[in-house]
């Protein structure tokens, strides 16, 4: 069974900065040996940050990652978080949960404290 990558809004920021481990994730997703993914909410999040167009998005999505849109029932397991987190980390969290996936971060903290698995990308 193949690992799944759950990049939140940080780790979105490392791939299109060229990190060379979401490089590596980006990769075993072409050879089909992992499945990389991210979070609606976080796509969103990531591209007012760091400015990421819809035609850059276009070449990470075809080289496999995949999006999880935020649907409602991941609207009605973020509701039920009442930390006050972010809407993308809180959705993020979510669907690491559903999926049991590792996290791929620039932050690690708040999911490790959830007991979430984390994949630490340096800051």
């Amino acid at each position: 069974m193949s690992r799944l990558f759950l990049l939140d809004t940080t780790g979105i920021l490392a791939l299109f900065a060229g990190e060379p481990r979401t490089m590596t994730m980006l990769r075993w997703a072409e050879q089909g040996t992992s499945v990389v993914a991210t979070t609606a909410t976080a796509v969103v999040a990531a591209s007012r940050i760091g400015a990421i167009t819809s035609r850059q998005w276009d070449a990470v999505l075809l080289r496999g990652v995949f999006v999880i849109p935020f649907d409602e029932t991941a609207a009605f397991g973020v509701v039920d978080d009442r930390s006050g987190r972010q809407l993308d980390v809180a959705h993020t969290m979510w669907e690491a949960r559903r999926l049991d996936a590792l996290v791929v971060t620039r932050q690690p903290q708040p999911y490790r404290v959830c007991g979430l698995s984390v994949v630490a990308l340096p800051a």
